[in-house]
Parts: C-alpha cells; sequence; structure tokens
C-alpha cells in the first residue's frame, strides 16, 4: 500500500498558480508564484500581456530553491493577464486588475481625555497625530475618494481596530492604552 504518495498519469501534471485572479492596488510589488505539481520542472514559462500589448510576452522562469516558479513586478501600475506554460501545456489565463488606491479626503478625531485629568475634549480636523492622556477615547471619522471596502485602524503592537463604513466614509473608536503609532488601512 503507498497511501502516503501522490500518483498521476505518465507525463500528467497541474499548474498551480498564485494570486491567480485578484484585484491589486496600483504602484504595489506584486509575486506571481507556479508550482508544477506531478512533474520534475527546473523552468518554465510565464506568458504576460500588458493591457496595451496585443500580445503575449513569454518569460523563461528557474525553480528557485523551494521549488517555486516566482515572476516579480516591482510595481503594478496597469492591469495584466498572464499565464504559464510548460511542454506545451497551459494553465488558465489570468488577470491581475491594477486598482486605484482609496485616498483619504478628510479625517476628524475628537479627543476624549479620561475624567481624572479635568482637560476638556479636543477635535482636529485633518491631523492624524495624537496626543494624548492613557485611557482617552478616540472618535474618529474619515473619508475617501472612492467608494470603501473595509476600513480598519492598525497599531503598532499589532492590534486592529475595525471601523463601521458606508460608502466613502469610515467611523469608529478605540482607547488609548500606551504609546504606540497607527495607520488607516482603506
Amino acid at each position: 500500500y503507498y497511501y502516503d504518495k501522490e500518483f498521476t498519469a505518465e507525463g500528467s501534471f497541474v499548474f498551480k498558480v498564485f494570486p491567480g485572479n485578484a484585484s491589486v492596488t496600483k504602484g504595489e510589488r506584486t509575486d506571481i508564484r507556479i508550482e508544477i505539481i506531478g512533474v520534475e520542472a527546473s523552468d518554465l514559462t510565464i506568458n504576460i500581456k500588458h493591457a496595451d500589448q496585443n500580445d503575449f510576452i513569454p518569460v523563461i522562469l528557474r525553480k528557485d530553491s523551494s521549488g517555486i516558479f516566482k515572476y516579480n513586478i516591482a510595481s503594478l501600475n496597469n492591469s495584466i493577464k498572464y499565464y504559464a506554460a510548460y511542454q506545451g501545456k497551459k494553465s488558465s489565463i489570468y488577470e491581475l486588475t491594477a486598482v486605484e488606491r482609496p485616498e483619504i479626503r478628510s479625517l476628524k478625531l475628537t479627543i476624549k481625555p479620561p475624567g481624572y485629568s479635568g482637560l476638556g475634549e479636543t477635535v482636529q480636523t485633518d491631523n492624524g497625530n495624537i496626543t494624548c492622556l492613557p485611557g482617552s477615547s478616540i472618535s474618529l471619522e474619515t473619508s475617501s475618494g472612492k467608494k470603501l471596502n473595509k476600513a480598519l485602524v492598525v497599531f503598532s503592537d499589532s492590534t486592529k481596530k475595525d471601523l463601521k463604513i458606508s460608502g466613502v466614509y469610515a467611523d469608529g473608536s478605540f482607547t488609548v492604552r500606551n504609546a504606540g503609532e497607527y495607520y488607516l488601512a482603506l
């Protein structure tokens, strides 16, 4: 019995392609990873076609030490189509769609210091720098240049706080526990 082995028909193999079809923020670094299952291959061809091209351009890839073929795009600015090819067999054609990054149009922070401080509430507009006492409550409201699919606050300790979204608007609140940094992920 060979229950721990995977068998494929002689000469048959499959492509495992990541990310496949995906939306990528314009200007972002993107890595395409391809694995061939069922055959040992030291190289394969990735075929790339930019939106303004008529034909796919072949690029030969070599397998890395982990057995993966990688194609790196330093900055994806326009959508592309791509597929892998090996020994006359082709993968499906995939598309990486370049999408505009949401941009913050407005930001309003309401800082409510803890009761023991005797300090009053302050409001900051279009200034994301927060200076406050531990225990302060922060209410955040923001608007974007495009409809938001998600919005969250990411803190330097890796914790995250989801914001409520409505179209181009997002809002939420959190309590400052200690010093650190944050950013908005839209």
